[in-house]
């Protein structure tokens, strides 16, 4: 990506950062950012990195996370979202039991009129490729480039522009699957 991303000090020394770094990410530690996030400034997304087990072993023992969430969590990611103009949480789980899809679940459900969305990530890896593809889709620079190729491909090919974007929107791809496809065809 060949950017910077902005990592809370807590997530030093994490998979999930080195995985960014793979990814050609310049990383900048920081301490006065929220705790487990990441910030990629470029794009102006931020990221809550947390667990589902956290969520889970949020609650008092004798509660089912199923049915509520701990509403001290979800002050922290209001918190976080208010701070943030597209603010994204990502459940991290090695595997989805049925008790941790029902948690992202009524996650999502909370946040459904609020501007933050609930992700979800099945490793480390995965986290950061999450990450590196929500970047992507707000990074200007990035969709100029996708733009250019597709406008050189088809005077290329003596269409226009507008027809491919046509053609490529009437194909059932939603405009995030449409920009990324143009840009691996085209690296």
């Amino acid at each position: 990506m060949d950017c910077p991303a902005i990592v809370n000090e807590s997530l030093q020394g994490n998979p999930i950062v080195q995985n960014l770094v793979a990814l050609k990410f310049k990383i900048r530690l920081s301490s006065a950012t929220f705790e487990n996030s990441v910030i990629i400034p470029t794009s102006a997304v931020a990221f809550f990195l947390l667990h589902v087990r956290d969520v889970i072993f949020s609650r008092p023992e004798t509660s089912d996370v199923t049915e509520s969430l701990d509403e001290a969590l979800l002050s922290k990611i209001r918190k976080f979202s208010s701070g943030h103009r597209n603010a994204y949480v990502i459940l991290l789980s090695q595997q989805f039991s049925e008790t941790e899809i029902k948690v992202h679940q009524l996650l999502q459900e909370h946040f459904m009129d609020d501007r933050t969305t609930v992700l979800a990530a099945l490793s480390h890896k995965n986290c950061a490729d999450v990450i590196c593809s929500v970047a992507r889709q707000f990074n200007r620079k990035f969709a100029n480039e996708v733009a250019e190729r597709l406008r050189a491909a088809t005077s290329n090919n003596g269409i226009t522009f507008e027809q491919a974007c046509r053609a490529l929107s009437q194909s059932g791809l939603s405009e995030d699957n449409i920009l990324y496809y143009v840009y691996l065809k085209h690296n």
